[in-house]
């Protein structure tokens, strides 16, 4: 029997015919510690080594990468002793549509360290895979991050270039599957017809007045996202269908910039495939609207200019700026829960009696721009911040009993793809926007 902590070869290594040839993963990995061949295809029947990228930042830090097809799952085997403690990982697979890899946190005991990452793919095949460290700690609630900085971005990529793997749909009655097949929004599909690797795009050190640099070039060209352009949502969005009975609604879009991109997508739809006007739905354009920079700038004075606008569905989005300011230094997490708490308890308080309805969104990610990347970092909006700021969101609203919408599969998915390194003005924000409407008259 060949255990997966002996595997030092890119050979792929047989897992089928009885349990006595399988590979023994390690017992948390799964149900059974053993890989059941009679349950995988002739597809997945081997557990794969994949190639280490031999400049990547950690590459002294990892014994190996395996990609376990039919778990669905990609295992990277850590020496105990390292420089990089708590990689933050971010990984991503391009086909015939993107998937993203969710991680689960570091398995570490006396003999051995993991980290496991899981993926669904809607569609069987060939994809290219990327593995990129963000950061070498793990942020906590009570983490001080302003001088904890992102993983240099020219060698972040754990995962040699042009590595791909096979990849499997799960069966119906598999748990991961299961649990997870009817609560992605959607999948970003590819129009090429062979897969092509989407690798993640960032802005080098010195390339904000040198874009004509081979060097800059090559790290935040944007072509690489042209075959990524048409979203399919898992169910269907047929909004005249959902608007036929409803009317009289005035949309507010609260926040800073971002609030004000998705006021502008919405009213793209206004009068044209989705009419909102033909509804009386209007999109509240009062500018004072989008001046809500940060979370501690909800006050009484802002949350009366909503109720004075006659706002009825009102989706809030706060953090970029929280995270991001160039004047200010950033909001550590326990001050923007206790920011956060504090504005929807005032919310709840001055909206009862009214008929407005609150929801709050997803913070977006921001792609690593040389602001994020720098050392010390004078921009924070790197990914684990922002995951924690979305952790923080979703836990105050869970106890206020306010919606949540999540867009992270439509924006999170190709979070680096924001052209101007924040605001996502593309084909993104236009299926974000669909899923918020969506969303906000779900119950009619």
């Amino acid at each position: 029997m060949k255990d997966i902590n002996a595997l030092s070869t890119p050979n792929a290594i047989h897992t089928a015919g009885n349990t006595s040839n399988a590979v023994k993963l390690p017992g948390f990995l799964n149900s059974s510690a053993f890989v059941e061949p009679d349950v995988i295809n002739d597809v997945a029947d081997k557990a794969i080594l994949l190639e280490i990228h031999p400049n990547s930042t950690i590459a002294a830090d990892i014994i190996n990468i395996v990609h376990v097809p039919n778990e669905s799952k990609i295992i990277i085997h850590l020496k105990r002793q390292r420089r990089c403690t708590h990689p933050q990982l971010v990984g991503r697979l391009s086909g015939s549509a993107l998937t993203k890899i969710a991680w689960e946190k570091l398995f570490e005991d006396d003999n051995q360290a993991f980290l496991v990452g899981q993926y669904i793919v809607p569609v069987p095949g060939l994809y290219y895979i990327e593995i990129i460290v963000t950061m070498c700690k793990e942020l906590e609630y009570d983490t001080d991050f302003q001088h904890i900085c992102m993983e240099d971005p020219t060698h972040h990529r754990l995962t040699s270039k042009d590595v791909t793997i096979d990849a499997i749909l799960l069966s119906d009655n598999h748990s991961h599957y299961s649990i997870n097949k009817t609560s992605a929004i959607g999948y970003w599909y590819s129009v090429r017809e062979k897969p092509h690797p989407l690798y993640t795009r960032y802005q080098p050190q010195g390339c904000r007045n040198a874009l004509q640099s081979p060097r800059c070039q090559n790290a935040t060209d944007l072509s690489r996202f042209k075959p990524y352009k048409n979203f399919q949502f898992t169910k269907d969005i047929s909004l005249e269908k959902r608007l036929e009975n409803i009317h009289g609604h005035n949309i507010c879009f609260v926040g800073g910039s971002h609030a004000r991109l998705l006021f502008v997508k919405a009213n793209t739809f206004n009068g044209t495939s989705y009419p909102l006007q033909n509804h009386n739905i209007v999109l509240n354009s009062d500018s004072r609207l989008w001046e809500t920079r940060f979370v501690g700038d909800i006050d009484e004075d802002k949350i009366q200019i909503i109720i004075d606008e006659g706002c009825t569905k009102v989706v809030i989005g706060t953090g970029q700026w929280d995270a991001g300011s160039p004047t200010e230094e950033p909001t550590l997490f326990s001050k923007y829960e206790e920011q956060l708490e504090m504005a929807i308890s005032m919310m709840v308080e001055m909206f009862r009696g009214t008929n407005v309805d609150l929801y709050f969104r997803s913070t977006h990610y921001n792609p690593i721009g040389d602001m994020i990347g720098s050392c010390p970092p004078t921009d924070w909006r790197s990914p684990p911040v922002i995951d924690m700021y979305n952790q923080v969101t979703k836990r105050v609203c869970n106890k206020f009993k306010i919606p949540l919408i999540e867009t992270n599969d439509i924006i999170g998915i190709m979070w680096d793809r924001a052209s101007d390194w924040c605001h996502y003005d593309d084909v993104s924000s236009d299926m974000e926007v669909l899923h918020i409407i969506d969303r906000i008259f779900v119950q009619g």
